[in-house]
């Protein structure tokens, strides 16, 4: 019984130090933004200590990144941007190695790893399109083939994507995958690097 003990209470040490080796194993995605049609992503470089932050606006397709240096100790996680931008600490809870959150007084930011089962920010983000309506387009772009529209039903895939106007590659980046502005250079947050639409991934349909 005192071994099952030990056992147990060993891998609970080993838990948290585990999944804190994947905090540069990747890129984050925010869930719970602000602004719901912000796609906020960021990533560590665990060389270096360092990190950058990249915000694309879905809506009007603006991009901006932040860089800065960060310090780990135990459960705390220091953010310091550049440019004398300021620094924040936060306390990392992780829910599993692909989700993590980072908690201020009055603050908790939901991360998942882009890709994996937990990062839900664009199905979220765009269910909410389809039961609001909130999305203004139509004509070509298939006006009443969301649901909140006047068409009311859903996608049914042979209309064309409202997102990149059925082009298929990233609006916000181009199709590179890249998004650069003043001589600096990060992974586009809106398509993760693959430089195809998020909407309908590459398919130029809806």
């Amino acid at each position: 019984m005192k071994r099952v003990i030990f056992v147990i209470l060993v891998g609970l040490l080993l838990y948290n130090p585990l999944f804190s080796q994947n905090l540069g194993g990747g890129i984050w995605q925010l869930q719970n933004p602000d602004n719901p049609s912000n796609s906020e992503m960021v990533g560590f470089n665990l060389d270096s200590a360092t990190f950058c932050y990249s915000t694309a606006n879905l809506v009007n397709m603006t991009n901006f990144s932040q860089r800065g240096s960060f310090k780990k100790l135990g459960n705390y996680i220091t953010l310091t941007f550049n440019n004398n931008q300021g620094s924040t600490r936060f306390f990392m809870t992780w829910i599993g190695p692909n989700k993590l959150v980072l908690s201020t007084s009055n603050r908790n930011l939901i991360f998942a790893s882009f890709g994996s089962y937990e990062d839900q920010f664009f199905a979220n983000y765009v269910n909410g399109i389809y039961s609001t309506g909130t999305y203004s387009g139509g004509g070509s772009y298939g006006g009443g083939s969301y649901g909140g529209s006047s068409g009311g039903g859903t996608s049914t895939g042979s209309t064309i994507c409202y997102t990149c106007q059925g082009v298929g590659s990233c609006k916000v980046c181009g199709g590179t995958g890249v998004y650069r502005i003043y001589g600096q250079s990060s992974v586009c947050s809106a398509c993760g690097g693959n430089g195809k639409c998020w909407h309908c991934h590459g398919s130029g349909k809806q």
